[in-house]
């Protein structure tokens, strides 16, 4: 922040929107103390020049420059993407520099957790979009609709466009500052913006030596030297070349970006950050051991259930035997289909409330011979009818409308070989 002439004062923003753990960027605090250290003015000129950020540090912004006594004027002075387009929103004045660029778009985030979390997730995006579609709307004075739609699209405006749109009053006659920060990350910006380098070889040369973005090459084609002190500064080696220079940019780029995901994620920053971040990776990735583990235990106590219940009707206990063999290992094998199938708690209860309906049934059901096929040994019914006499649309009603009655009816049938 600094004095101009007369009782203005100039806000220069040519950084990332909102902070991140390397202390960098932007951020409502930071506006908030310039102005507050300014003292007294009546007219704010705001330089701009930034690839975006975080969305809500800069509708913050844009609220403490909207609600300023002052008049604001906004120079765009190269960029103002994303984040910065809402700053550059507060102003009474908006001016672009010929050859500077307006973008708008959805915002977007970085979630982590259950279905719940991520439906949460998206309708805090959705209502953030249509914050900022308001924002834009009231500037420009055309319709919200209107505003989602260029949003959805990621729309990107000269200082022309951006003037006949609406989202500029002035475009100045000046070259626009060179573009800065890394806007690959937008669906479709201008190629000027992301290789100048790359774009002018290809268009000079059929076949470019290489097509990594950037990278400058020597007229014999060999990778340009890099000076040391900048190799160091890198943790390079002193003899290193520009593709590892250029692979340690990036991964200090994106370091950069998962800095600012992190501190979204944890709600924390710095260290704290980090350590919770990675805390909750160990944790995720021991879950599928985790979970395996359960389900094992569940398993064994489901089978250690069953198989109890299983000595019991068999007379093991001292109790009088409701189950033969055959119904033994018939049991068995249904209870592990039920267990396959998430269903082990359910087969247990069948079996129990079988139990306790077969004292007097077996007996009788174990005089019957075993090659007999009739249907004289069985003694529960349903509407007048024994299992085996059922029909399969019988049996299916029967098994919604009492699946106790149809699991002891069907299991004494078993056991008096009728079925």
């Amino acid at each position: 922040m600094k004095a101009l002439d007369g009782a203005a004062v100039e806000l220069v923003i040519y950084d990332e929107i909102g902070g991140d753990m390397f202390g960098e960027g932007v951020t409502p605090k930071r506006v908030q103390q310039m102005l507050a250290d300014a003292g007294s003015y009546d007219e704010i000129q705001v330089s701009l020049h930034s690839p975006g950020g975080i969305a809500f540090d800069g509708i913050a912004i844009y609220n403490i420059l909207a609600k300023d006594k002052a008049r604001v004027i906004v120079n765009v002075d190269g960029l103002a993407l994303s984040a910065a387009s809402i700053i550059a929103m507060a102003g009474d004045e908006i001016r672009m520099r010929t050859g500077s660029l307006l973008m708008i778009h959805d915002p977007w985030t970085v979630a982590m957790g259950d279905a719940l979390a991520m439906r949460e997730s998206a309708e805090r995006l959705d209502r953030a979009a249509e914050s900022i579609a308001s924002i834009y709307a009231r500037r420009t004075g055309k319709e919200l609709s209107e505003m989602r739609e260029l949003m959805r699209a990621e729309t990107w405006l000269d200082a022309a466009e951006a003037a006949e749109s609406g989202f500029a009053d002035v475009v100045l006659d000046a070259e626009p500052l060179a573009a800065f920060g890394d806007v690959s990350r937008y669906r479709n910006p201008p190629d000027r913006l992301l290789a100048p380098a790359t774009i002018a070889a290809s268009a000079q040369a059929p076949a470019p030596q290489h097509t990594t973005p950037g990278r400058a090459a020597s007229s014999s084609g060999e990778p340009m030297k890099i000076h040391t002190t900048i190799l160091a500064a890198l943790g390079l080696e002193s003899d290193a070349d520009v593709d590892a220079a250029e692979g340690a940019i990036q991964s200090l780029q994106t370091k950069a970006k998962l800095g600012k995901a992190i501190e979204t994620i944890a709600d924390a920053s710095g260290d704290e950050a980090v350590g919770k971040v990675r805390a909750a990776f160990e944790a995720q990735a021991q879950l599928p051991k985790l979970q395996s583990q359960l389900a094992e235990r569940e398993a064994q106590a489901h089978r250690a259930e069953f198989e109890a219940l299983i000595e019991r009707g068999l007379g093991k206990t001292g109790e009088p035997a409701r189950l033969t063999k055959p119904m033994a290992d018939f049991e068995r094998s249904e209870f592990e289909d039920a267990l396959n199938s998430g269903e082990a708690e359910s087969a247990i209860k069948r079996l129990r409330a079988f139990l306790k309906v077969a004292p007097g049934v077996l007996p009788k059901a174990s005089q019957q011979p075993a090659e007999s096929s009739g249907v004289g040994g069985s003694e529960l019914t349903w509407n007048g009818l024994r299992y085996a006499e059922l029909k399969p649309g019988q049996r299916h009603a029967l098994k919604n409308e009492n699946p106790e009655l149809f699991a002891a009816m069907r299991d004494e049938a078993i056991a008096a070989g009728e079925i």
